[in-house]
């Protein structure tokens, strides 16, 4: 019970990608500099010296903020753009089984990028070696809207089922408790 998702003034999460969550404690400091509204608590009362509060779970800023719609460049937004199926023979994969591939390879001068970089299998990374083979689907920079679509395919685990409601996430797909792992997936299952 130490995390709260933040809404935009819209009322939508401000990040899918990463799921917009900060730490109890900075929400009651966004609420007590008057920027946030708390919309959900858990039953956990905070004291100060002065002021007793319910823990916040979930708020929403009073300003709305633009969403970004660059994605930062990591192994698990490569893996949801390419819907964690590697590009090579086009079977889909566990985060476990899966690797990055450089489509030109590093050695003739291939670059980290977006338009470099694609899922790929253990097996085919293995057999594609420093050779360049072209991948079922060219790598580009995906948008926000992009990956947070294909980032709501999969599992998320909340901590509270009053999250549910403002995250627009298939019922099918939400656990409830503490994350597994720091990816909490579960693809290929």
């Amino acid at each position: 019970m130490s995390q709260t998702l933040i809404l935009n003034a819209d009322g939508s999460p401000l990040s899918i990608i990463p799921l917009s969550i900060i730490k109890w404690q900075d929400a009651v400091k966004l609420f007590v500099q008057d920027k946030v509204i708390i919309l959900e608590t858990y039953d956990k009362i905070i004291h100060s010296q002065f002021k007793a509060i319910p823990m916040p779970s979930v708020i929403m800023t009073k300003d709305y903020h633009p969403n970004r719609y660059k994605p930062s460049f990591s192994k698990l937004n490569i893996y949801y753009r390419d819907d964690f199926t590697c590009q090579y023979c086009n079977n889909k994969f566990k985060y476990s089984d899966l690797t990055l591939d450089h489509v030109i390879p590093k050695c003739k001068k291939g670059k980290k990028t977006f338009k470099n970089i694609v899922t790929s299998c253990k097996n085919c990374n293995q057999k594609k070696a420093d050779r360049y083979i072209k991948p079922k689907n060219n790598p580009k920079v995906p948008t926000y809207f992009e990956m947070a679509h294909n980032r709501k395919k999969y599992f998320i685990t909340i901590p509270h089922k009053n999250w549910q409601k403002y995250l627009n996430w298939d019922e099918d797909k939400i656990r409830y408790g503490k994350p597994k792992d720091r990816f909490d997936l579960n693809i290929g299952d």
